[in-house]
């Protein structure tokens, strides 16, 4: 068997660190996906207990009207989520949970 030479050696590590960068880009662009569905997950769970306890906690359900029109500046958007908030306001006859907010 003949000794490679350098050139051949060279092309031949350098055909191996663009694989292992093509694999390395591959396994970043993986871990990124993920932790955007983890992300994604944890609002929809977060959103879900915030809107379960507005609709039986008169209290919660102020205050979070109050952090809605702080944080909340446009008003076409601000329409939109207050619309939507008083669809879901607590029912007097609803269980309460007055302060336990």
């Amino acid at each position: 068997m003949a000794t490679k030479t350098f050139e051949e050696r060279k092309a031949a590590i350098e055909q191996q660190r663009a694989k292992l960068m093509q694999q390395s880009t591959a396994v970043d662009a993986a871990t990124k996906e993920e932790n955007r569905r983890r992300d994604e997950k944890a609002r929809q769970l977060i959103l879900a207990a915030v809107l379960s306890r507005a609709t039986t906690n008169s209290a919660f359900y102020g205050v979070l009207l109050d952090v809605i029109d702080a944080e909340i500046t446009k008003r076409t958007d601000k329409e939109i989520v207050t619309a939507y908030l008083m669809t879901m306001a607590p029912q007097p006859n609803a269980e309460s949970e007055v302060g336990k907010v």
